[in-house]
């Protein structure tokens, strides 16, 4: 494939890839992101000082933002221990301050994902999550926040559209289509490529390129799965999946993503659209009996067997369920749900205390509550009032500070719990609740790993921690009248075995002007020979 001579790439990016994922070469990469290390050092798994940065908001009685703080009114603890706040950030964006340009982007910027959810809402409920979603986009966002765009659906999956951008155009666009047209985002047809090369060359999802059994086996049957879905490899099952089977496979592919998320730090806020679960499959049903009661037949015995049966809430789907609420919570992602299943709701949002048993058995309201309850975000059912709910959004993110403290970074993938204490009385301190250390690159899913890929090719800051920079450099040349371009880097043998591993590959991507995908190409890497770079 030749990329065409008219195209003026703008940027050119270049990684490395161990099992399909990247963390080595990048030119726009910050410094200071990933440890350094010479060639004679051990390189996997290495120790460096970072700076963990911890999002943190202050209120007083009623609910106002306390803007008056200081480092020295903060004391934060990282696993029971002290540390000092060397680093600290102020966003107050309605108490008068400017928010910064999109060149000069803060440390911690404000994050969100947009996460429309197809397969459990109607025609009418696609149009009411469009208007919500437009309506936020268009009031609400700031020239520095961040903002990624996710969908589900029973057809492809779960597909990450757009990656975190300040291109917020580019969001609402494909946002407006939805329903209408498609329009392919930058995330979406990277992600579409390495499904594409890696459905080519599939190998047994419950083995390692080694050949040894994974223990994660169903996270990368779930990759593949994901695989045929996004790339029209496999047919639409929707129809033919009952209700509980495909709220199980929406559940399972929330929760994947939840994890994937650990690796972007600070709170990434989930503006969630969805119809909900049906009350009655993860609680029960309202006012069921709790026995069979009197029978005299067979027949009258199966009936109420059938009817028990019925009320029953599926124990498994509920444990699935709470295990996602606990990702998300783990992965300082707090989830803003808005309910945009049944019209009568838009009456009033108190209707679920009138509804009666049968309707909310079949109501979506309970499960997003709990969604949202349970993540530390807030649940609207009345998506009459786009307005009310994009500002009760904004209200709710729009002023807190940043706290920086340095720490050692194990490279273990354990969890963190942080408390942050103010030293004032009366005011209400809602901070992250802890952060998972970075781990080796070869312990995360398929998914994680191209979640990861996305964010160092596609994001204007990328997130990710690298264990190892390495330089690339790329020069214009002609060959028969084409203009083409050379990329070279080199790295040391260390290199190639304590980070890269034995199955290596190198992504080039080119992008045009207006920041799209224009070619990209993925490259087997050799290993080099013993004692040579």
């Amino acid at each position: 494939m030749r990329p065409n001579p008219s195209t003026k790439p703008r940027r050119l990016v270049s990684f490395l890839a161990t099992a399909f994922a990247a963390v080595a070469m990048l030119l726009s990469l910050s410094p200071g992101i990933g440890a350094q290390a010479g060639p004679d050092q051990a390189l996997q798994n290495q120790a460096s000082v970072t700076v963990k940065l911890v999002q943190v908001y202050v209120t007083a009685k009623g609910g106002a933002p306390v803007t008056d703080l200081t480092p020295g009114d903060f004391e934060v603890t990282d696993n029971g221990q002290v540390y000092p706040v060397t680093h600290f950030e102020k966003h107050f964006l309605n108490a008068g301050e400017t928010p910064a340009s999109p060149s000069a982007i803060p440390l911690t910027n404000r994050r969100f994902f947009l996460l429309f959810d197809f397969a459990f809402m109607d025609p009418r409920g696609v149009l009411k999550a469009k208007n919500a979603g437009l309506q936020f986009l268009s009031t609400e966002i700031q020239p520095t926040d961040e903002i990624g765009l996710v969908s589900y659906s029973a057809s492809r999956g779960l597909v990450v559209h757009e990656y975190l951008t300040t291109d917020h155009e580019r969001i609402r666009r494909m946002v407006d289509g939805f329903g209408l047209r498609r329009y392919v985002g930058r995330a979406e047809n990277l992600t579409d490529f390495v499904y594409t090369a890696d459905l080519t060359e599939e190998r047994p999802t419950n083995v390692d390129s080694g050949g040894a059994l994974m223990e994660n086996a169903p996270d990368e049957q779930f990759y593949m799965n994901q695989a045929r879905l996004q790339t029209s490899q496999r047919m639409d099952d929707g129809r033919r999946q009952s209700y509980v089977d495909q709220a199980r496979e929406m559940i399972r592919s929330l929760n994947i993503l939840a994890k994937a998320l650990r690796a972007v730090p600070g709170f990434k806020n989930i503006i969630f659209f969805s119809g909900g679960l049906a009350r009655q499959l993860i609680y029960g049903k309202a006012g069921a009996v709790e026995g069979l009661g009197q029978w005299n037949t067979p027949e009258e015995l199966a009936q109420a067997m059938s009817a028990y049966d019925a009320a029953q809430a599926d124990s498994g789907l509920r444990d699935d369920f709470t295990a996602m609420l606990k990702e998300f919570k783990a992965a300082n992602s707090p989830v803003y749900a808005v309910d945009v299943s049944r019209a009568q709701k838009e009456v009033d949002s108190s209707i679920q205390e009138g509804a009666g048993p049968a309707l909310r058995g079949i109501d979506g309201a309970d499960s997003l509550k709990q969604f949202a309850s349970g993540t530390g975000g807030k649940f609207f059912a009345n998506t009459m009032e786009a307005v009310k709910i994009a500002t009760a959004i904004q209200d709710s993110t729009s002023a807190y500070y940043v706290l920086g403290y340095s720490v050692d970074e194990k490279w273990d993938g354990k969890f963190h719990k942080i408390k942050v204490k103010v030293n004032r009385k009366g005011v209400k301190v809602d901070a992250q609740g802890g952060y998972f250390s970075a781990k080796p690159f070869s312990d995360y899913t398929k998914f994680e790993k191209l979640f990861q890929v996305v964010d160092l090719a596609l994001s204007e800051s990328p997130q990710v921690q690298v264990p190892y920079e390495i330089p690339v450099a790329g020069m214009s040349v002609m060959v028969k009248g084409w203009p083409q371009l050379l990329v070279f880097g080199r790295a040391s043998l260390a290199v190639h075995t304590d980070v890269l591993g034995k199955t290596s590959e190198a992504y080039l991507m080119l992008f045009d002007e207006k920041g799209d995908m224009a070619y990209v190409k993925r490259f087997l890497l050799a290993i080099p020979e013993t004692g040579k770079e």
